[in-house]
């Protein structure tokens, strides 16, 4: 654009002094020999004076151009005329390119400053632009995880009332709400299932209620990741659980027992098996337990017991006797289970005369009395010397 503008001036200058020699000579030529012009009109003619210039126009040349008679000659006037045309061309010319590329007034010429820090607000934007798209792209992510957490809450949620089902009747009234926790979360850990509290924490140490015929007096506000809900328990004895079974013959085996007796309106559990010494074997679905002078204990099981379930309640804490003239020969799932909480397990398995299992796995409490836990139960003195090595006590201890 400056390049275009400077060639147009250029261009003006030079045709400036062109002309001025032309402009002077034809002056000249006026002032010396054409102060008497005739005129010719058709075949007269006169002679005309010019008019007398001032001073002031003596002084700038005589400039005349207004006079009629001052006229240059044919040569100079043709010259002057293509220089003139020529001029113009170039003018028109410039002109062209001018307004082909002319800026609009209202728009800035931007300098490379301007340039810049355009490039630079340009760069902000993209990036603050880019980084709306990050959050955005986020936030659509947590979304879909936390429907995909709050479907598997729901899923996980269903599960754990199938599991309070079946042990609604598996607790008695010296647990509180948070033992009832405790326990589900360890019948909840097997199905990979875990985080599940109770709602209100200060919920947590209120005793269950007696309650003989279930469902009526123990509602508990459970949560488990997103999820809130209620459940009811079943039957709490005083101090007391229940112990659940069934023959082990195929076609008894949807006829659930259990040991629950009641005698002049109380609710009591049986702690003979007396009426089931008939050799047939029983599964255990329930272990049964109750308070007494040991500590809250295993309930003796019955004598031909061949299969308990692989978890001991939390809440047991004495299995003295707990396996008392024990017939069976084995019993599935025993050796699986965690006696960490487990005090007194004196005499556990007196006479136990047939039974020959490995015990060595059980996990007992430090300190736990174990004294002559096998007392009288002579086939277990094939696995003493490798039970006493791991429980870390004396084989003369044992029986």
């Amino acid at each position: 654009m400056k390049v275009k503008l400077r060639n147009f001036i250029s261009i003006s200058s030079l045709s400036s002094l062109l002309l001025m020699p032309l402009v002077a000579a034809s002056c000249k030529k006026n002032d010396n020999g054409n102060n008497n012009k005739v005129i010719s009109e058709g075949s007269n003619s006169k002679r005309m004076t010019p008019p007398n210039l001032s001073n002031d126009e003596n002084k700038n040349g005589g400039e005349s151009s207004n006079v009629e008679g001052n006229l240059p000659n044919t040569d100079l006037s043709e010259k002057s005329d293509t220089m003139n045309k020529e001029f113009k061309l170039e003018e028109k010319d410039i002109n062209n390119e001018l307004n082909n590329s002319e800026i609009p007034s209202d728009q800035p010429i931007e300098s490379n400053n301007s340039r810049a820090t355009y490039s630079d607000d340009e760069v902000r934007r993209n990036a603050e632009a880019e980084a709306r798209k990050l959050e955005e792209a986020k936030k659509k992510q947590q979304e879909e995880e936390r429907k995909l957490k709050e479907a598997e809450d729901k899923k996980n949620v269903v599960e754990i009332q199938k599991i309070v089902e079946e042990q609604k009747d598996a607790f008695g009234s010296f647990h509180s709400q948070k033992d009832f926790v405790d326990q589900i979360n360890v019948y909840a850990k097997d199905k990979k299932i875990s985080g599940l509290t109770l709602q209100n924490e200060e919920d947590g140490n209120k005793s269950l209620a007696v309650d003989t015929d279930g469902g009526k007096k123990n509602k508990i506000k459970l949560q488990l990741g997103s999820q809130k809900f209620e459940v009811n328990l079943g039957i709490v004895l005083k101090d007391a659980v229940i112990t659940k079974f069934y023959y082990e013959d195929n076609h008894q085996q949807g006829q659930v027992m259990n040991n629950l007796l009641k005698a002049n309106g109380d609710s009591i559990i049986n702690k003979t098996w007396t009426n089931y010494k008939n050799g047939k074997n029983i599964v255990i679905k329930q272990l049964g337990y109750h308070r007494d002078h040991t500590g809250i204990k295993l309930t003796v099981v019955p004598h031909y017991t061949s299969k308990v379930p692989k978890h001991l309640p939390l809440k047991i804490s004495s299995i003295n006797l707990s396996f008392y003239n024990l017939e069976s020969l084995k019993i599935d799932n025993i050796n699986e289970w965690d006696l960490s909480n487990v005090q007194n397990a004196g005499q556990a398995f007196l006479n136990a005369k047939h039974f020959s299992q490995d015990l060595s796995q059980w996990k007992l409490k430090s300190g736990a009395n174990t004294q002559k836990i096998f007392e009288k139960a002579n086939k277990m003195n094939e696995h003493l010397d490798k039970i006493a090595k791991t429980w870390n006590v004396e084989v003369s201890k044992l029986k």
